[in-house]
Parts: C-alpha cells; structure tokens; sequence
C-alpha cells in the first residue's frame, strides 16, 4: 500500500489482482445485480487510488480498509439505485420474460392452418 501511495500502478494493480474478488463477492451479495457489481469494483479500486492517503496501517490493514469502502460504496450505490427505481424494473422485466415464455409455448402447441 506504501507503493500505492508514493504512486507506483503496478502496486495499485497487485491491489486489484488481490482483492477485487473479495471486492466483486461484496457487490454482488449487496447489489444482487453482476453488472452493477463489475462497475463497482472498478469504482472502489478508482476511489482507493484517490483515497490511497488516507489508508493508515496502524489502524488496519489493507484487506479491512478495502472491506470498508466496498461496502460503504455498495450500500451508496444500492440506495442510488433504488431511488432510480432500477429493482424495479429488473422484476418488470423477469414478469415480461415469463409472460413471453408462456406465449411461446401456446403458440407453438397450436397446430398450424395449411392453406
């Protein structure tokens, strides 16, 4: 994290091959969305890169700090989403693909007219 901080990317990318895993494992069990996850992880390791000063390992280490700002930003970005209504709209969704499927099936069943 040192290296991180006096601005070395290799190190910021060793961060990333570590933990956006435990990163991604946090977004989806909060999100329950792989896509908002995916744009997460990038958001959070955007942010440690930013933030990278404010890490103090006497305070903890670096998996806790990471822990805490993925499920500070995933919490943000749920609420953001749920003002936008966009669980909504993935249940609407699910509905119409049901309802698609049920049609599908009774139209296929039906014999057809020969002329």
């Amino acid at each position: 994290m040192v290296e991180v901080q006096e601005g070395n990317h290799e190190s910021l990318a060793g961060l990333f091959d570590r933990y956006s895993r435990m990163v991604f494992q946090i977004s989806c069990q909060v999100l329950r969305d792989d896509g908002e996850a995916e744009e997460l992880v990038q958001e959070v390791f955007l942010n440690v890169y930013r933030k990278c000063g404010s890490f103090d390992s006497d305070r903890g280490s670096v998996r806790g700090w990471l822990r805490r700002i993925a499920y500070r930003e995933a919490f943000d970005r749920k609420n953001y989403l749920n003002s936008r209504r966009f669980y909504d709209s993935h249940a609407v969704g699910e509905v119409v693909e049901a309802i698609k499927s049920v049609i599908d099936i009774r139209s296929e069943s039906r014999p057809a007219i020969e002329m």
